[in-house]
């Protein structure tokens, strides 16, 4: 087996998801607004930004604790996705990688968990007392 080096991720990549077919990787990308997602069926898996400037026009708050990508969410048909440095959850089209709303949320989030078959997520996140929150997204 071959180990196939592709540059281009972004300058601070630090975690990663596969999906569950095997097809996309994503990578988060450490001090910036967005993420890398690779098609690793193409013949020639090249990175594609998603979701790029997220936090754009707004102020980046202190990151107390980073979100990890085996706290994102598949649910239906829609990525949930903690958005690092703002006070939302992020969503995007599981096929296309087009973001498709935002839900705002009590605290930055670290990490968003579905319930299985069902488009209901739960968020955790940081500085408050009672943390855990649910939420549906549909359409």
């Amino acid at each position: 087996m071959a180990l196939t080096r592709i540059a281009g991720i972004g300058a601070n990549p630090y975690d990663g998801l596969i999906t569950g077919d095997g097809r996309t990787y994503i990578a988060g990308l450490f001090g910036e607004d967005g993420l890398t997602a690779l098609d690793l069926w193409a013949e020639a898996p090249a990175p594609r930004r998603i979701l790029p400037g997220y936090g754009a026009g707004r102020a980046g708050l202190p990151v107390y604790k980073m979100p990890h990508l085996e706290g994102w969410a598949l649910a239906g048909d829609q990525f949930a996705l903690p958005a690092v440095g703002q006070h939302e959850i992020l969503w995007a089209d599981a096929r296309s990688l087009e973001e498709t709303g935002r839900t705002l949320t009590h605290g930055q989030p670290v990490f968003a968990m579905s319930q299985p078959g069902s488009p209901h997520v739960c968020s955790r996140r940081v500085a408050t007392r009672s943390g855990s929150r649910c939420a549906t997204r549909t359409g």
